[in-house]
């Protein structure tokens, strides 16, 4: 079907605003298409990829602009947390190699565990 290619090359050119409009036109006319509802459910993981990489940075930038002194007075961890957030974004962004570098300096195992957690490391 012309349809399912067209919002095939979307996805993959990552148009997913078009592809999504495409989307409900197709599952309009044709609701049990699974090529149209496989392609509905990628759209929704990579919205979700991108919401979190957003709120991911947005928070490591808070961060950064925010008063060290304050937030090690206030806060019960040390920066292996933020550690693990940095290889999370490394992650994110493909520098794999980077994100492993950063994980093995890590000293908390309760960390090294939950980052094995998340990335099926197991």
């Amino acid at each position: 079907m012309l349809l399912e290619k067209y919002i095939s090359y979307l996805i993959l050119w990552k148009n997913y605003d078009k592809a999504n409009e495409l989307l409900k036109v197709g599952l309009l006319l044709y609701p049990n298409n699974m090529a149209f509802i496989f392609f509905k459910g990628m759209i929704q993981i990579e919205s979700v990829k991108n919401l979190s990489k957003t709120y991911l940075i947005r928070d490591l930038k808070k961060y950064i602009e925010s008063d060290k002194q304050t937030l090690c007075d206030s806060s019960y961890r040390d920066t292996s947390s933020l550690e693990l957030i940095i290889a999370e974004l490394n992650e994110l962004a493909g520098k794999k190699k980077v994100a492993k570098k950063i994980i093995t300096e890590i000293n908390d195992d309760n960390l090294k565990y939950f980052w094995d957690q998340w990335n099926d490391n197991l």
